[in-house]
């Protein structure tokens, strides 16, 4: 059995059908144009929705998965991340090109809190061994396809406490540990 929706004007089966309430009166249209409806109202009234949902998470904090499920929430996010970024690849590039200045000067503040951790007192073999973990970092990634890091122990840039750019400062660690160290120690 069909019905012909009076919105959109097209047939489709009775089931694909919902009864909703405008001022008191009861209408009947299609899912689709229901969707599309419900869709423009949340649009257009962003703070009477997003007040509604937080007055509900505060009411009923039993009811949300993400808080039962912490560890898993966290791995459906991260992987719904790296898809994002496999779906967009052009937004990074994209990102760079409009904010290029703010990259190179970041590039060039770390470039120089290096070079000012760098003692003057390191001798030639000390060198070699800042050398040698940049040389294993580079082997890693060549030998699992991971990527690697050369990353200080205690970060030359760190918020409460610096270290210094030396050999028994630094470590070979992934890119993915590294980069969700951040400053931490």
């Amino acid at each position: 059995m069909t019905q012909t929706c009076k919105k959109c004007l097209v047939e489709k089966p009775i089931d694909d059908y919902q009864f909703h309430r405008v001022s008191g009166k009861y209408y009947q249209t299609c899912r689709r144009c229901r969707q599309l409806q419900s869709y423009e109202w949340n649009k257009n009234n962003r703070d009477k929705k997003n007040a509604a949902d937080k007055k509900w998470r505060d009411a009923n904090p039993e009811k949300l998965w993400w808080k039962r499920n912490p560890e898993e929430h966290r791995i459906r996010s991260a992987k719904a991340g790296a898809e994002w970024i496999i779906r967009n690849p052009e937004y990074h590039h994209n990102h760079y090109l409009q904010n290029q200045t703010k990259y190179v000067a970041a590039r060039a503040r770390r470039r120089a809190a290096q070079e000012n951790a760098t003692p003057t007192w390191l001798t030639a073999i000390h060198k070699a061994q800042i050398q040698e973990m940049y040389d294993i970092s580079l082997a890693r990634n060549t030998q699992t396809g991971v990527k690697h890091h050369v990353d200080h122990i205690l970060p030359i840039m760190g918020k409460s406490v610096s270290g210094m750019h030396v050999p028994w400062n630094l470590q070979v660690i992934t890119a993915k540990e590294n980069l969700s160290k951040g400053w931490r120690f």
